[in-house]
């Protein structure tokens, strides 16, 4: 059973925004860098198909106050207003609509000092922000599971100290991100979860030892080989997974800096 720490926005008249998300990848990587709109987000399968409305930004007191990974949470908005209709590329914005409830994903984390908590930074992905007519206001939410199908897989972004973090290095392979006998740092962001996570633990020389949670579930505990090729995960102690690196010759995946997808 997950016992979900974040409490619900539901009865509280918040105040939010639009963030415009063009060239960026977002604090939850989410989505691809390059991404100018949605369908070349590389996002999630619920975000690209429209059952996920959009992403947001979610307030940092949110983020630090939750033992939960927040990242890819999904946002049932039941009241929002001064809010506008979109194309569903996200990328042109038109009359104001007041249909709720929709939808939306915690892709990204609002730092500024306006991001109180409960505060949601809607993502789009045009410059053109109808900031003109005001930001949206008396927002109301609550967290709800996601709409995952069951044959959507959860997905992972394995990172290094040395990768997610620059653009794109081209023609770069699984070996080249992988290039040490052992590592002391790498992350594992998880995607398709239907609700967030609260622990994650990777069994290691007989140990399951517990991921940091700090923006992804982070190794940083001495040296890690992946001279096996494999990875074996407990997700909150009910979801036991097993996930094999590629073969270091094979490209690494593009558009999220220099990370490796894993399918279990």
């Amino acid at each position: 059973m997950m016992i979900l720490s974040l409490r619900s926005g539901v009865g509280i008249r918040q105040e939010s925004s639009y963030n415009s998300m063009v060239k960026q990848i977002g604090f939850c990587r989410m989505q691809s860098f390059d991404t100018v709109s949605r369908s070349t987000s590389e996002s999630v399968p619920m975000f690209l198909d429209g059952r996920v409305l959009m992403g947001v930004g979610l307030s940092n007191e949110n983020m630090k106050t939750s033992d939960a990974f927040l990242c890819g949470a999904c946002l049932r908005v039941t009241r929002v207003e001064n809010f506008y209709e979109w194309n569903t590329e996200l990328t042109v914005w038109g009359k104001p609509v007041s249909d709720t409830p929709f939808l939306v994903m915690v892709m990204d984390q609002c730092t500024d000092p306006v991001c109180t908590r409960d505060y949601l930074d809607f993502d789009i992905y045009s410059d053109q922000q109808p900031v003109m007519h005001g930001n949206p206001y008396h927002v109301e939410w609550t967290l709800v599971p996601c709409p995952v199908t069951e044959n959507e897989p959860l997905e992972y972004l394995l990172c290094t100290a040395t990768t997610c973090h620059a653009e794109d290095p081209p023609n770069r392979t699984v070996g080249d991100v992988l290039s040490r006998d052992a590592e002391d740092y790498w992350s594992l962001t998880i995607r398709n979860t239907r609700w967030p996570l609260h622990q994650v633990r990777v069994e290691y020389q007989g140990r399951l030892v517990p991921l940091r949670l700090e923006n992804a579930w982070v190794w940083d505990q001495g040296p890690f080989s992946f001279r096996n090729g494999l990875l074996n995960l407990t997700l909150d102690d009910e979801k036991h997974v097993r996930l094999k690196i590629p073969d270091t010759h094979q490209p690494a995946s593009t558009g999220y800096r220099g990370g490796i997808w894993l399918m279990d």
